[in-house]
């Protein structure tokens, strides 16, 4: 297993984007693989694009309306990438990544242990913050956080910041799906992944540090309701008909209706929520 489709989604924050690549590159020559970049620049106005081609002319950039956001760049990155070339597996990277020194060589090494099976599970790159140690990203279960401990064990969700994802598995289920914007596409894949029996394994060891970002403005108590709601209907919010689709695809009617009742009550009376969530 030697070719890799790297793909990435960047908008407007072109220091953390070359921060992101610096690292990646520092362990890239620690695993004897062959990395092409695809970068879908958003509608950056920061210069993103220019910066990134004077960083390294041989990654792919790929223009973005500005209205793609996470998913939406990410799938037509990842489209893209399987219309060039055929590759063994492809590694979504968030570009607010900084990789821990000898991560990527135990990321592959991890992936690489399955390598004579038929079906190769999604290994997920858990992320801690640097500044507190504490995990940010990663795989959950319904209980919290799968943390890493030197072994590969199972999750159900999973987060998009690093995964790893072989050719057989975008062979049975394709790309991130056309129904998310922003959000809820790595959850989504990870679960229909599951569905047809191919598993997500958290890495054994941590592989990089990333910041968790602020709490959504919907859900902040601090901030005028018609702001929060605004917020809410926003493809960076909770997006909330993709958000109902996702619950009722998922989790079917009953708890799905549940889910809907909470984020109703986050975005009415955040406080109350907040306090009942507490006990």
């Amino acid at each position: 297993m030697k070719k890799v489709g790297v793909l990435l989604a960047a908008h407007n924050r072109v220091d953390n984007t070359i921060s992101c690549l610096k690292s990646f590159y520092q362990e890239c020559s620690r695993v004897n693989k062959t990395f092409d970049i695809y970068l879908l620049d958003d509608g950056s106005v920061d210069g993103t694009k220019q910066i990134i081609e004077q960083f390294d002319s041989s990654i792919t950039i790929l223009d973005g309306t500005g209205n793609l956001y996470w998913n939406g760049g990410m799938r037509l990155a990842w489209q893209y990438a399987v219309s060039i070339k055929e590759y063994d597996c492809f590694l979504w990277i968030n570009d607010d990544v900084t990789f821990i020194k000898g991560a990527l060589y135990q990321l592959f090494r991890d992936f690489d242990s399955f390598d004579n099976y038929k079906s190769r599970p999604i290994i997920v790159g858990s992320c801690k913050s640097r500044i507190t140690g504490d995990q940010t990203y990663g795989g959950r279960t319904d209980r919290g956080w799968v943390e890493p401990n030197e072994v590969l064990q199972k999750c159900k969700y999973i987060n998009g910041n690093i995964v790893l994802v072989h050719k057989t598995t975008y062979e049975r289920i394709g790309l991130l799906s056309k129904r998310y914007t922003h959000a809820l596409g790595d959850f989504d894949y990870g679960l229909r992944a599951l569905q047809v029996g191919i598993y997500s394994l958290v890495s054994s060891e941590y592989i990089g540090f990333c910041e968790t970002n602020d709490t959504p403005v919907w859900m902040n108590a601090d901030v005028t309701f018609r702001k929060r709601l605004r917020h809410f209907h926003s493809p960076n919010g909770l997006s909330p008909w993709e958000y109902y689709y996702f619950l009722f695809y998922h989790y079917g009617t009953g708890n799905a209706v549940l889910r809907i009742l909470k984020s109703l009550l986050c975005l009415l009376a955040p406080r109350i929520y907040r306090r009942l969530k507490s006990h």
